[in-house]
Protein backbone atom coordinates (compact mmCIF):
# COMPACT_ATOMS: atom_id res chain seq x y z
CA UNK A 1 0.00 0.00 0.00
CA UNK A 2 1.19 3.35 -0.39
CA UNK A 3 -0.21 6.70 0.12
CA UNK A 4 -1.00 9.23 -2.61
CA UNK A 5 -2.54 12.89 -2.20
CA UNK A 6 -4.67 11.17 0.97
CA UNK A 7 -5.52 8.22 -0.76
CA UNK A 8 -4.28 4.48 -0.14
CA UNK A 9 -3.63 2.57 -3.44
CA UNK A 10 -2.45 -1.09 -3.48
CA UNK A 11 0.93 -1.77 -5.62
CA UNK A 12 1.91 -4.57 -7.31
CA UNK A 13 4.27 -7.43 -5.87
CA UNK A 14 6.90 -5.85 -8.22
CA UNK A 15 6.78 -2.12 -6.55
CA UNK A 16 6.34 -3.16 -2.92
CA UNK A 17 9.93 -1.59 -2.19
CA UNK A 18 7.53 1.78 -2.59
CA UNK A 19 5.52 1.21 0.29
CA UNK A 20 6.89 3.26 2.48
CA UNK A 21 6.89 6.85 3.62
CA UNK A 22 9.49 8.06 1.19
CA UNK A 23 7.54 5.58 -1.69
CA UNK A 24 4.12 7.79 -0.67
CA UNK A 25 6.05 11.72 -1.07
CA UNK A 26 7.72 11.00 -4.52
CA UNK A 27 3.80 9.53 -5.77
CA UNK A 28 2.89 12.26 -3.88
CA UNK A 29 4.93 15.03 -5.36
CA UNK A 30 4.42 13.07 -8.82
CA UNK A 31 0.89 13.58 -8.60
CA UNK A 32 1.27 16.75 -8.40
CA UNK A 33 3.81 17.45 -10.29
CA UNK A 34 1.06 15.91 -13.13
CA UNK A 35 -1.72 18.09 -11.91
CA UNK A 36 0.31 21.45 -12.19
CA UNK A 37 1.37 20.75 -16.04
CA UNK A 38 -2.43 19.53 -16.62
CA UNK A 39 -3.34 22.98 -14.53
CA UNK A 40 -0.66 24.65 -16.47
CA UNK A 41 -2.08 23.16 -19.88
CA UNK A 42 -5.41 24.01 -19.12
CA UNK A 43 -5.08 27.63 -18.34
CA UNK A 44 -2.24 28.29 -21.14
CA UNK A 45 -4.12 26.71 -23.74
CA UNK A 46 -7.77 24.98 -23.73
CA UNK A 47 -9.23 28.57 -21.56
CA UNK A 48 -7.23 30.71 -23.40
CA UNK A 49 -8.26 29.38 -26.65
CA UNK A 50 -12.11 29.80 -25.45
CA UNK A 51 -11.63 33.15 -24.11
CA UNK A 52 -10.46 34.44 -27.51
CA UNK A 53 -13.56 33.40 -29.53
CA UNK A 54 -15.34 35.17 -26.51
CA UNK A 55 -15.85 38.92 -27.17
CA UNK A 56 -14.83 41.26 -25.23
CA UNK A 57 -11.47 41.36 -23.33
CA UNK A 58 -12.12 41.22 -19.86
CA UNK A 59 -11.87 37.39 -19.63
CA UNK A 60 -8.61 37.17 -21.21
CA UNK A 61 -7.50 40.09 -18.56
CA UNK A 62 -8.83 37.88 -16.02
CA UNK A 63 -7.25 34.75 -17.27
CA UNK A 64 -3.90 36.17 -17.47
CA UNK A 65 -4.13 37.39 -14.09
CA UNK A 66 -5.47 34.36 -12.49
CA UNK A 67 -3.20 31.85 -14.56
CA UNK A 68 0.24 32.17 -12.74
CA UNK A 69 -1.02 32.90 -9.17
CA UNK A 70 -3.03 29.82 -9.74
CA UNK A 71 0.07 27.50 -10.56
CA UNK A 72 1.90 28.89 -7.98
CA UNK A 73 -0.63 27.83 -5.56
CA UNK A 74 -1.06 24.37 -6.96
CA UNK A 75 2.71 23.94 -6.38
CA UNK A 76 2.86 25.16 -3.03
CA UNK A 77 0.08 23.04 -1.68
CA UNK A 78 1.35 19.98 -3.64
CA UNK A 79 4.19 20.81 -1.75
CA UNK A 80 2.92 21.41 1.56
CA UNK A 81 0.86 18.28 0.70
CA UNK A 82 3.66 16.05 -0.49
CA UNK A 83 5.97 17.24 3.25
CA UNK A 84 2.84 15.80 5.45
CA UNK A 85 4.04 12.14 4.13
CA UNK A 86 7.31 12.15 5.68
CA UNK A 87 5.63 12.59 9.03
CA UNK A 88 7.48 15.57 10.46
CA UNK A 89 8.00 16.83 13.64
CA UNK A 90 4.90 18.81 15.15
CA UNK A 91 6.76 22.31 14.76
CA UNK A 92 7.87 21.55 11.02
CA UNK A 93 4.36 21.10 10.38
CA UNK A 94 3.15 24.07 11.84
CA UNK A 95 6.07 26.55 10.44
CA UNK A 96 4.93 25.16 6.82
CA UNK A 97 0.96 25.30 7.61
CA UNK A 98 2.35 29.07 8.45
CA UNK A 99 4.32 29.58 5.13
CA UNK A 100 1.21 28.22 3.28
CA UNK A 101 -0.72 30.45 4.49
CA UNK A 102 1.22 33.43 4.16
CA UNK A 103 1.74 32.53 0.51
CA UNK A 104 -2.14 32.15 0.14
CA UNK A 105 -2.74 35.51 1.73
CA UNK A 106 -0.10 36.66 -1.07
CA UNK A 107 -1.13 35.27 -3.94
CA UNK A 108 -4.97 36.67 -3.08
CA UNK A 109 -3.56 39.83 -2.37
CA UNK A 110 -1.83 40.08 -5.76
CA UNK A 111 -4.73 38.74 -7.46
CA UNK A 112 -7.29 42.02 -5.92
CA UNK A 113 -4.02 44.15 -6.70
CA UNK A 114 -3.91 43.34 -9.88
CA UNK A 115 -7.99 43.50 -10.54
CA UNK A 116 -7.63 46.48 -9.34
CA UNK A 117 -5.05 47.63 -11.62
CA UNK A 118 -5.71 46.13 -14.93
CA UNK A 119 -10.01 45.61 -14.43
CA UNK A 120 -10.84 48.49 -12.09
CA UNK A 121 -8.84 51.28 -13.43
CA UNK A 122 -8.66 50.16 -17.35
CA UNK A 123 -12.25 50.53 -17.19
CA UNK A 124 -12.84 53.25 -15.32
CA UNK A 125 -10.35 55.47 -17.23
CA UNK A 126 -12.15 54.41 -20.40
CA UNK A 127 -15.35 55.17 -19.22
CA UNK A 128 -14.32 58.68 -17.38
CA UNK A 129 -13.19 59.43 -21.14
CA UNK A 130 -16.62 59.00 -22.45
CA UNK A 131 -18.05 61.02 -19.77
CA UNK A 132 -18.77 64.83 -19.38
CA UNK A 133 -18.26 64.42 -15.21
CA UNK A 134 -15.23 65.37 -13.29
CA UNK A 135 -15.99 63.26 -10.59
CA UNK A 136 -14.95 60.30 -12.29
CA UNK A 137 -11.50 61.97 -13.74
CA UNK A 138 -10.80 62.65 -9.58
CA UNK A 139 -11.88 59.31 -8.46
CA UNK A 140 -10.16 56.77 -10.54
CA UNK A 141 -6.76 58.45 -9.54
CA UNK A 142 -8.01 57.92 -5.96
CA UNK A 143 -8.66 54.01 -6.69
CA UNK A 144 -5.75 53.75 -8.52
CA UNK A 145 -3.09 54.83 -5.75
CA UNK A 146 -4.75 53.59 -2.83
CA UNK A 147 -6.85 50.35 -3.79
CA UNK A 148 -3.95 48.25 -3.84
CA UNK A 149 -1.90 50.43 -1.22
CA UNK A 150 -5.95 48.83 0.83
CA UNK A 151 -4.72 45.40 -0.43
CA UNK A 152 -1.27 45.37 0.65
CA UNK A 153 -2.62 46.87 4.58
CA UNK A 154 -5.09 43.97 4.38
CA UNK A 155 -2.83 41.63 3.72
CA UNK A 156 -0.08 42.49 6.28
CA UNK A 157 -2.78 42.44 8.80
CA UNK A 158 -3.67 38.77 7.88
CA UNK A 159 0.02 37.64 7.51
CA UNK A 160 1.26 39.59 11.03
CA UNK A 161 -0.77 37.55 13.50
CA UNK A 162 0.60 33.83 11.82
CA UNK A 163 3.88 34.88 12.88
CA UNK A 164 2.97 36.49 16.30
CA UNK A 165 3.53 40.12 15.58
CA UNK A 166 0.15 41.89 17.42
CA UNK A 167 -1.27 43.96 14.98
CA UNK A 168 -3.70 46.01 17.76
Amino acid sequence: MITVCGYQIQLPSELQFLANIYGSFLATVLAWVVIAIVAYFIFSYALRWLTRRIPGEIDDIILGIVRKPLLVLIIVFGTVNSLECLQLPETTVALLERIFNTILVVIVAYFFWRVIKDVVVYYGESWARKTESRVDDIIIPIVNLFGPLLVIIFAALLILPQWGIDVT
